[in-house]
């Protein structure tokens, strides 16, 4: 899509009020990947992120010629998660691009020697689709630690033909790709701070618990009746 710098300048703009106003994750994800997808000219865009520090799992895809678009676990079946390991020999390129924080733009991915390319074939057999131009960029957070990668596919003229990503299109998934770091580093915070409420909880629940030998694990068994009761009123028909 052809943009002035000054024009894409005011759409991320626009796009960090829109981040402050959303407070689901993946929307923002997927608004944030959508975005870099229009503003690249590409066909397809993968955005993964990094858990716990050892996989990448792919969190939401949208491609446009296949009229393709999923959310979360909905990915695994075409993206297996890809376990982040120095140690490989024959790296994919989002491993590559985790382990060095770097960015990978190829004109022919497919003729790129001494990379592993099973998950992107994988993709390719299973829609009869051909990946040839690609860019894959790191999510590097505020700490500096690879958070998740933006992955996008063929990029396109307006008639319809593959081309390389230009430095103007990587500058612009670049752009993108920090704001995607926040996102996922904001969610990776609000999960911290739940697991620290409950395990909060817990120690405080014990506590209160070896006061009493009258009331001695009432407060163990209190979630695990409320949860039994949960259950059974979901499956019940009544």
């Amino acid at each position: 899509m052809s943009l002035s710098s000054e024009e894409f300048a005011s759409m991320l703009l626009e796009l960090n009020i829109s981040l402050i106003e959303e407070d689901d994750f993946a929307v923002l994800l997927s608004r944030i990947a959508d975005m870099a997808q229009k503003y690249t000219g590409a066909d397809g865009v993968f955005l993964f992120a990094l858990n716990d520090d050892k996989f990448l799992g792919l969190e939401y895809s949208n491609v446009k010629s296949l009229n393709w678009q999923k959310y979360g676990s909905g990915n695994r079946k075409i993206f297996p998660n890809v376990v982040i390991s120095a140690k490989k020999k024959n790296k994919q390129p989002v491993e590559i691009c985790v382990l060095n924080q770097e960015v990978i733009n190829e004109a022919n991915l497919l003729a790129v020697n001494d990379i592993n390319l099973e998950n992107i074939q994988r993709f390719d057999n299973l829609f009869d689709y051909s990946t040839v131009s690609f860019l894959a960029v790191p999510l590097v957070g505020r700490n500096k630690k690879t958070v998740g990668v933006l992955q996008l596919i063929n990029a396109k003229e307006n008639g319809g033909k593959i081309i390389s990503f230009t430095q103007v299109m990587q500058n612009r998934a670049q752009s993108l790709a920090a704001l995607a770091a926040i996102v996922l580093e904001n969610k990776r915070l609000q999960e911290s701070y739940g697991q620290l409420l409950e395990s909060f909880i817990e120690v405080l629940a014990r506590a209160i618990d070896a006061k009493s030998p009258y009331t001695g694990a009432h407060c163990q068994r209190v979630p695990v009746i409320a949860r039994m009761l949960a259950g059974a009123a979901v499956q019940s028909d009544v």
